[in-house]
């Protein structure tokens, strides 16, 4: 956030069992949606997570009503409210890990270079 406020990602999870009964898992997705200007400038994607809007949190946290989820929360958030810089190109490595992935590449061969200057 460009206020550097902490921000919220709308995501779902379920309990799965497997067919045979030998398994199961909790199992979480972040939830997407259609990138604003400032992720379709930067990251050149065609989505971006769902930030849940702070005055939302409540409505999408309750259990509501399943037959009219609350779609209508599923939209990009406010570009204006955002900020953007680049990082390190390992941190999309599964593995990877440390605050170092939050610094900028210090080599000219990264292929993300310049893409925020």
């Amino acid at each position: 956030m460009a206020n550097d406020e902490l921000f919220v990602l709308g995501g779902i999870w379920t309990h799965w069992r497997s067919p045979d009964g030998g398994s199961e898992y909790d199992t979480f997705a972040i939830i997407t949606v259609e990138p604003n200007e400032l992720v379709a400038e930067t990251s050149h994607s065609n989505h971006m997570p769902f930030i849940v809007k702070r005055s939302d949190w409540q409505l999408w946290l309750e259990p509501g009503d399943k037959a009219r989820p609350p779609l209508d929360l599923l939209r990009p958030f406010d570009s204006e409210l955002m900020k953007a810089w680049r990082v390190n190109e390992k941190i999309n490595k599964i593995d990877a890990k440390g605050t170092e992935l939050n610094e900028p590449p210090k080599t000219d061969d990264d292929p993300q270079r310049g893409m925020f200057e």
